[in-house]
């Protein structure tokens, strides 16, 4: 990833061109120039693929036939795979209805699915709404080392995260050592307080 930056500060620039000022007035001559002050400003280039990329995702919920995070996880999916072969790293929880519906939709020639999940004492933790949010973050490194394992025998150009869509809990996909691409993920919520008890 490259980044330019150029960083300017207020208060930092008042003060050295105060003090210039000051330096000139002793000796008797012309006032200078005050410093030009720089914004921040952030550039990246675009991502370039190739015209059929090698596509891997993360997908934490991802399910046919579903609404919410399973079924976002499913159109992506699918969307994913017109654009290049895709493999998408879920949960086995989906695997049943993922693999009856796959035999039926035109991309699956180009659509791969690996089932990652934790060890069954660990896997209760997802009954719940309060302890699933505990298991997501153990199941992404899981998927991250799967990921890791893939990416020796296929050479992804991309690496997507899809599920769960949302941006304050984070995506370790960005880890895999690929260009990322995160989303499309959901954020700047302020819930109110008397829901904490609920989370």
């Amino acid at each position: 990833k490259r980044f330019t930056s150029a960083r300017g500060s207020r208060a930092s620039g008042d003060a050295v061109t105060q003090r210039a000022r000051r330096d000139t007035d002793a000796e008797g001559g012309s006032e200078p120039k005050p410093r030009s002050r720089r914004r921040c400003a952030y550039t990246r280039g675009p991502m370039k693929l190739p015209q059929s990329p090698r596509i891997l995702a993360f997908a934490y919920a991802c399910e046919p036939g579903r609404g919410s995070e399973p079924g976002a996880g499913w159109a992506w999916s699918r969307m994913l795979a017109r654009l290049g072969e895709t493999w998408v790293i879920t949960r086995r929880d989906y695997q049943a209805s993922i693999e009856r519906e796959l035999r039926s939709i035109p991309e699956r020639d180009r659509l791969s699915f690996v089932y990652v999940d934790l060890p069954d004492r660990v896997r209760s933790w997802q009954r719940g709404d309060r302890w699933l949010r505990s298991y997501y973050l153990p199941w992404q490194i899981a998927a991250l080392r799967e990921a890791r394992r893939l990416q020796r025998s296929v050479r992804f150009d991309v690496v997507w995260h899809l599920t769960w869509a949302n941006a304050w809990y984070g995506s370790l996909a960005a880890l895999a050592g690929r260009p990322f691409v995160y989303g499309p993920v959901g954020g700047c919520v302020n819930p109110p307080w008397r829901l904490l008890p609920h989370l």
